[in-house]
């Protein structure tokens, strides 16, 4: 859970805005998002075609990571970042530098190798390379439990919270500039329980994952949600199923990390253009909190999504990856 700090604040700045390019499949694609098992420069951006028919949805592999620091993708300088216990950077887990001493598991890193992290009251960004900013300050700390934090290619983000001990649940944007902008969507008109949340794969409207289904939200260029006209999309495909995170891929389809009970899931994904749902498997354990979803982003990762698996129970974690055949959207 997330409590407020006594820390030093690093300087207040925007991060320079980034454009969509607006693909369409096949796309040139760097979606930055994913661990992989490989070391090294991930290369240039790789053309990765998509064919969005039949998809072939493959078996689940895990790779284990025991106690060490949970990597994201190398990044071009050969470095890579790490969040366990401690926001740091550097060549392997046993050689880094810790750029920030606090961490977390609400982490999340953007295409363009930004790294974003909540420690409320301050929503942070670090560029590869240079000291950590506060893009946004404001947040409610503790009894409120950030779930989800999402970044748009405009600059702009969002966050999925709930108020431990009651059953409000809020979401909060974060405009380019920095402003706050919450809603408490367990008051709405239509009362929404959101537990995930994450922008479509043309950017167009808001996937909010609740407790009782996958909601439709329109939004703004910069992805800013209009709450009036919430759209129920589907129902959840069982009673038992919980969202813990949401990731869309380039042909519109919403993959869901779910728990069942007793803190495991598998991985599911919605079919927009069908309304189908297909379950991947993976027996995915929350034990340790939820990881987000990430698609890959070396050469040969780009159509597997990962996410950690692990529990007191396994006292280990694992990587667990699908070959998915699909790409995250483009920025």
């Amino acid at each position: 859970m997330w409590l407020a700090a006594c820390h030093s604040s690093p300087p207040h700045r925007p991060p320079p805005v980034a454009t969509d390019s607006g693909s369409s499949v096949p796309v040139t694609h760097d979606s930055g998002l994913g661990p992989t098992e490989t070391t090294g420069d991930t290369g240039p951006t790789a053309t990765v075609p998509v064919e969005c028919e039949g998809l072939v949805l493959g078996a689940p592999r895990a790779v284990e990571v025991g106690a060490d620091p949970v990597p994201f993708d190398t990044r071009a300088d050969g470095l890579a970042w790490f969040a366990s216990g401690d926001i740091s950077e550097g060549r392997n887990p046993g050689n880094t530098t810790v750029v920030h001493d606090l961490g977390g598991a609400l982490v999340r890193e953007d295409p363009l190798g930004n790294l974003w992290w909540v420690d409320a009251p301050d929503l942070y960004r670090v560029q590869p390379g240079e000291s950590p900013l506060v893009f946004a300050t404001g947040l409610p700390a503790f009894p409120h439990l950030y779930q989800d934090l999402e970044v748009h290619p405009h600059g702009s983000s969002i966050l999925a919270d709930v108020v431990v001990g009651s059953s409000d649940r809020w979401v909060t944007y974060v405009d380019p500039q920095g402003a706050l902008h919450a809603t408490e969507t367990s008051a709405l008109a239509s009362p929404l329980a959101v537990r995930a949340v994450t922008w479509s794969h043309d950017w167009l409207t808001l996937w909010v994952g609740t407790d009782d289904g996958l909601w439709s939200v329109p939004v703004d260029a910069d992805g800013a949600p209009d709450w009036s006209a919430p759209t129920l999309v589907s129902a959840l495909p069982g009673s038992t199923m919980w969202i813990e995170d949401l990731a869309v891929d380039a042909c519109g389809g919403v993959f869901v990390s779910e728990t069942r009970g007793y803190g495991r899931g598998d991985l599911v994904r919605f079919d927009a253009p069908t309304g189908t749902w297909s379950r991947l498997g993976g027996n995915i354990d929350h034990g340790y909190g939820t990881a987000p979803l990430r698609f890959g982003r070396a050469p040969g990762e780009e159509t597997r999504i990962f996410t950690l698996s692990g529990g007191w129970s396994t006292i280990r974690r694992d990587w667990l990856s699908w070959e998915v055949g699909v790409v995250a959207p483009p920025w």
